[in-house]
């Protein structure tokens, strides 16, 4: 007979199962399914058990004799990275093998990485960059088998915001001129914030954002290519949101982050651009002269905004996507125009469901898994004398 072990509901006899499990091996990590275990200490003969949930053993840090053990819930998302899942609580084994639900604010996640694809010290240089870019999220020293590494993050709430693009895009979701104006500055705000730190991100799109409807909050997440101002050996993105000047150089400055944030809201207030986009196929020849163009397709397709400030919004979004660094806008620029737009909507007599009715939220949205950079409205303190190499700048003048 099969013995089901649920590690969120155990009874008696399968609290001593699981423990044993647990104290048995010298693995981390148990996937969902069957394994065979002593019914006790002292007797040879083995009992068949179906685990029901992941699990991620860790170390008490008070006593390593003691086990923290996460119990992992559904899968929140998948890439070439290995597998993202949300942490329903942890076990306990000195208390009894007692299941805590983690409170809101402790819920975490847990960062599955294959180590086919990565080694151990790339994970643990995640684990450091998390702790160091975000003034919310920590990360929890990391756990490793001979497959995978474990990152243990805080969680945050909201949805992603290409989730949220696709939604609205699909007519699914609709949010208030004035709502879409003010979540525009809020993602232009949480990267210039990241950038005070002295981090440049080098991959913003709309997936690596997260945001909570409920007050706009807006999370940048995924640091694993951030670093400082300079020259880096390996090309990092998506080739739809690479600014030119950095494939072209391989030189990191605020600039090619603040192109990949108007990509990012041009998407956002509805640009198609990307559909006809082929990055898995696209040379670095090919996405340059695409990008050149400095086209949007359909902008403003599915939001009901007066023309006058269709064209505003425009000419500062192509600001924000120049091809040539030394002419795109950043923050304080950016800033500026949409909150001249915001004045403008909140004076003006238009219809006013148009400009003040609420958001729709989407449906079976779930809670997503983020690292924070709140955003708020101080000075910009950008530095807008960036420099560009002669290469650079020899490269927008020839083609």
């Amino acid at each position: 007979m099969t013995i089901t072990i649920d590690p969120t509901n155990l009874s008696a006899e399968t609290k001593l199962l699981l423990k044993r499990l647990l104290y048995t091996s010298q693995e981390i990590y148990f996937e969902p399914g069957r394994y065979k275990v002593k019914r006790s200490f002292m007797k040879t003969d083995t009992v068949e058990i179906f685990l029901t949930h992941h699990l991620v053993k860790g170390f008490c840090k008070h006593n390593p004799e003691y086990k923290r053990v996460e119990v992992l819930g559904k899968k929140l998302g998948s890439g070439s990275y290995g597998s993202l899942y949300d942490s329903l609580g942890v076990l306990h084994t000195e208390k009894n093998m007692h299941f805590k639900v983690r409170t809101p604010d402790k819920e975490k996640v847990v960062k599955q990485v294959n180590l086919k694809h990565s080694a151990h010290l790339d994970v643990i240089a995640e684990e450091k960059q998390i702790n160091l870019c975000s003034n919310k999220i920590r990360c929890k020293p990391s756990l490793f088998n001979s497959n995978y590494g474990f990152l243990r993050m805080t969680k945050a709430h909201g949805i992603p915001l290409d989730d949220l693009i696709s939604s609205i895009q699909k007519g699914k979701t609709k949010l208030s001129l004035l709502k879409l104006l003010k979540l525009s500055i809020n993602l232009i705000t949480a990267l210039h914030n990241l950038h005070k730190q002295g981090w440049i991100h080098r991959d913003i799109k709309p997936d690596n954002i997260i945001v909570d409807l409920e007050n706009l909050e807006v999370t940048l997440i995924d640091f694993g290519f951030t670093c400082k101002k300079g020259s880096v050996e390996v090309l990092q993105g998506n080739w739809y949101y690479i600014a030119p000047e950095y494939v072209d150089s391989y030189v990191v400055t605020r600039k090619i982050d603040w192109f990949s944030m108007g990509k990012t809201l041009a998407e956002l207030w509805g640009d198609r651009s990307i559909d006809s986009f082929n990055s898995d196929e696209c040379t670095i020849d090919e996405a340059y002269s695409y990008h050149s163009c400095e086209e949007f397709i359909d902008l403003f397709h599915c939001v009901d905004m007066p023309k006058e400030f269709q064209n505003d919004l425009k000419v500062s979004l192509q600001n924000m996507t120049r091809v040539d660094p030394t002419k795109r806008i950043g923050y304080k620029e950016m800033r500026q125009a949409l909150q001249t737009l915001i004045d403008k909507v909140e004076s003006s007599e238009i219809n006013h469901k148009l400009v003040h009715e609420n958001c729709i939220k989407l449906c079976d949205s779930d809670h997503t898994p983020a690292y924070s950079a709140e955003a708020n409205s101080e000075e910009d303190t950008e530095d807008n004398s960036e420099d560009y190499s002669e290469k650079c700048l020899f490269k927008f003048k020839t083609r």
